[in-house]
């Protein structure tokens, strides 16, 4: 949505001049507002032919590309923000906006293998049989990550 201001000015005729107006609207980013450390994500507004689009990151945010739809890598835990100014053909600031972004750490999960009881004759750590025939299970063959 484009906002003018009107100036008349009367001098033996009525001349009207239309001047951009400092109103500026607020531009639709889509992307999360909640990452987690070292996860590149996608942020984006609509694209409208003659628009330049200033992206910015703070918060350990790094701005990945240009145009329309950038990436941004958060490096930091914390709080960040991801800021969008859009400009038109004229240089224009025709909107802006700011998100917060919460950057979350990555859970560091403690995996402690329990043991069950009657594992049939089992042998258990270096080939000896575990007390009172219990036997520590284990994944075969699969791949924890």
């Amino acid at each position: 949505m484009k906002h003018f201001t009107q100036i008349t000015i009367s001098l033996f005729c009525s001349l009207l001049f239309f001047f951009p107006s400092q109103l500026s609207a607020i531009c639709p980013i889509t992307g999360p507002t909640d990452v987690c450390e070292n996860e590149t994500r996608n942020y984006s507004t609509p694209s409208n032919p003659g628009e330049t689009y200033t992206w910015n990151a703070t918060g350990g945010g790094t701005v990945i590309g240009a145009g329309n739809s950038i990436s941004v890598a958060w490096t930091s835990i914390g709080s960040g923000t991801v800021t969008l100014v859009v400009k038109n053909a004229l240089n224009v600031v025709i909107c802006t906006n700011v998100i917060n972004v919460v950057i979350h750490a990555k859970p560091n999960p403690a995996i402690t293998p329990s043991f069950i009881s009657g594992c049939g004759g089992r042998k258990g750590s270096a080939g000896q049989p575990d007390k009172e025939e219990t036997c520590l299970v284990a994944c075969d063959s699969t791949n924890i990550s």
